[in-house]
């Protein structure tokens, strides 16, 4: 997803884009992995000088408008990515916190008849859903291996 697009479905709804946004946006584009607010916030004061307060209240406004999302992964985080089209899931090192996305085609189409199931049985409504898959990537898993 292209910056262009995400700041054209802020403008259509009548937001403006500001340098902070922008940057917010270009860093989670850049980064290709989830950041956390610590990390955005060094990434946006690399080209603006917003404050936290201000990174902060920008990343609740596009958490908002469906724009990022918030994303876990049992480490007591928060982590923000852009809210793309295409879903995936994460691959997380315990080792060295590296982060891989990753589609599980084929599979999605059983969660999807899980989720439905659950929403009938149980009378949920889903908003989301996440898969995180932790282990050791190659380099960690070598040097677990040599303890």
């Amino acid at each position: 997803m292209k910056t262009l697009e995400l700041t054209d479905r802020l403008k259509n709804r009548g937001f403006r884009i500001t340098k902070q946004r922008l940057s917010i946006l270009e860093a989670l584009m850049e980064a290709n992995k989830p950041l956390t607010p610590k990390e955005i916030i060094f990434k946006v004061r690399k080209v603006t000088s917003a404050d936290k307060a201000t990174i902060y209240r920008n990343l609740e406004f596009l958490l908002q408008n469906r724009i990022i999302k918030e994303v876990y992964f049992n480490d007591n985080y928060i982590r923000y990515e852009l809210a793309q089209k295409k879903h995936h899931h994460h691959i997380v090192c315990k080792g060295c916190s590296k982060i891989i996305a990753v589609e599980l085609r084929g599979v999605e189409e059983l969660i999807l008849k899980t989720e439905i199931k659950i929403q009938r049985k149980l009378r949920f409504k889903k908003i989301d859903h996440s898969i995180e898959f932790f282990g050791y990537c190659k380099n960690c898993a070598n040097l677990v291996s040599k303890r």
